[in-house]
This record gives structure tokens, C-alpha cells and sequence, in this order.
């Protein structure tokens, strides 16, 4: 079991006893979970690096520097990771070497969100950029953008047809920011429900990663409400 921490260290427990196996000092904060993947262990760090370790003995394999904190879960699929980082890029590196496969730049937005990817699409949120992105997960090819109208912190959720998705709209700075569900296909809105406004300091909208399963999708709004639709809406 593999879990970051606060105090800057990544650490490899039993998931029977909790015993400590190894851990990896990184140079700091560790906010986002870790992703494994053919033996491999993958994490951003706030101090700017992507790390790739050994999963077995926690060693070194590679590390790039953003030169800003990554917060977000890497996405593994088919040799690539997809990771944002809050120096305003989403990367797809090779998962052995580190190497940059491509990268795109999102206009001074911090990229927190968590990438989904799905049939050889990834997908991921922006933050002030108010974007979701659908790429081409092999030559990053951006196939449609959608506009949350707020910050679009949560990870995607995706389904075959659908991609849920939901903004934030700050009190000071108040948004038409709502949950949102979107074709899949074509980046088109299928049905969206407005979030209402929340007392100051919570804004309005969706900050929390939706999730879909037996008919219906689940999120938590700033409002304080925990919401269920039916996944058509």
C-alpha cells in the first residue's frame, strides 16, 4: 500500500500490518494520491517534481521538475502518464524513461484536476482556465473543450457515452459555475443542473470529484448538499 504525505515522504506499507517496507524522502508535500503501475510507483510533489520509483524497493527511476507544486493523481495508461501541474501545463511523459511525449500549455491556469482516460481519450479539467479537455492520449491532439463557467477542479468522471464534470464560482468573484453532463464524443452539453449560491466565504458550484454507478451519479457541492441524479439527468 502506497500513500504521500504531508511531511514530504512517500511510504510503502503491508496493507496486513500497516509495517513500514520503505519510504522515499521527496522535497516536499505530497498532496495528490500515487498511481501504480508494471512495478512502478508515480507522484507529484509541491516541490515541483514528478517522481517515478521502483514499487518493490522505493528507488529512483526518473523525476522531472515543473518548477510549481503538482497536486493531482498521475493517470497511467498505455505507457504514458498524464499529470498537470500548477505551472499551467498537462504532460504525457514515458512511463520508463521520464522522457516528455507532449505537453500542453493551459494560458496561466493551474492544472489540478485528476486526468481520466477512456478508449484512447484522456480527459482533464483546468482551474481558472473554466476548460474541461478531451486529448488524443497518444499525439495530444485536443479533440473539443467544454466551459464550466468556474474553476474545473474535479477529476472527470467517465462513462461510455458521458463525461461528468462540475465548476467553482468563488463568493467574492460569484460564477454561473453548475455540474455538468457532457457527450463524451463531441465535448456537448447532454443535461447540467445550476448549483445555487452558498453563504461567503463557500461560492457556488462543484469541487468535488462526481462519481457514476448503478444508474446514477453522486457529488458534493459547496452548498453543503450531497447530490444524486439519474445519470440521464
Amino acid at each position: 500500500m502506497y500513500v504521500g504525505s504531508a511531511d514530504g515522504s512517500l511510504y510503502a506499507l503491508d496493507p496486513d500490518s500497516g509495517k513500514e517496507k520503505w519510504h522515499f524522502e521527496a522535497g516536499d508535500g505530497i498532496r495528490g494520491s500515487p498511481a501504480v503501475a508494471d512495478g512502478r510507483v508515480f507522484f507529484g510533489s509541491s516541490d515541483g517534481l514528478v517522481y517515478a520509483l521502483d514499487a518493490g524497493d522505493g528507488s529512483l527511476l526518473w523525476q522531472y521538475d515543473t518548477l510549481k507544486p503538482v497536486v493531482s493523481t498521475p493517470l497511467v495508461l498505455d505507457g504514458l502518464v498524464y499529470v498537470g501541474s500548477r505551472n499551467a501545463n498537462f504532460y504525457a511523459f514515458d512511463a520508463a524513461t521520464g522522457r516528455v511525449k507532449w505537453q500542453k500549455f493551459f494560458w496561466t491556469s493551474w492544472v489540478e484536476s485528476s486526468a481520466k482516460g477512456r478508449d484512447g481519450v484522456v480527459y482533464v479539467g483546468s482551474s481558472d482556465y473554466t476548460r474541461v479537455f478531451a486529448f488524443d492520449s497518444k499525439s495530444g491532439k485536443e479533440l473539443w473543450r467544454f466551459n464550466t463557467r468556474g474553476e474545473a477542479w474535479p477529476d472527470p468522471e467517465v462513462t461510455d457515452k458521458l463525461v461528468y464534470t462540475g465548476g467553482v464560482g468563488y463568493a467574492k468573484f460569484p460564477r454561473l459555475a453548475g455540474f455538468y453532463a457532457v457527450a463524451r464524443d463531441s465535448g456537448q452539453v447532454v443535461w447540467s443542473y445550476p448549483m445555487p449560491v452558498a453563504a461567503p466565504p463557500l461560492g457556488n458550484g462543484v469541487a468535488s470529484s462526481p462519481a457514476a454507478a448503478g444508474g446514477s451519479v453522486y457529488f458534493g457541492g459547496l452548498d453543503g448538499v450531497f447530490y444524486a441524479f439519474p445519470a440521464g439527468g
